[in-house]
């Protein structure tokens, strides 16, 4: 099963499957596109789709109410 999904009516290019940024940094995709003329023309591109890494872990913060900082807060300060 492939990860991707390209639709055939607009060409939009889904994910079909889970993305693992250890495993699989970068995806390339050959993709061909016809028409149904008399000849038939066609064309070709590559799309490289690359997968950034996430922090997996996000920080768990506890419910402190509402914050105020100024917008003139000095950076670090506030």
């Amino acid at each position: 099963m492939s990860l991707w999904q390209i639709d055939d009516k607009t060409g939009i290019i889904s994910l079909a499957g889970g993305l693992d940024y250890e495993t699989q940094k970068i995806n390339t995709l050959e993709i061909e596109a016809s028409d149904r003329g008399h000849p038939t023309r066609s064309s070709t591109c590559t799309v490289i789709i690359t997968v950034v890494p996430v922090n997996e872990f996000e920080p768990i913060f506890k419910d402190i109410g509402p914050v105020t900082i100024p917008e003139d807060a000095i950076i670090g300060k506030a």
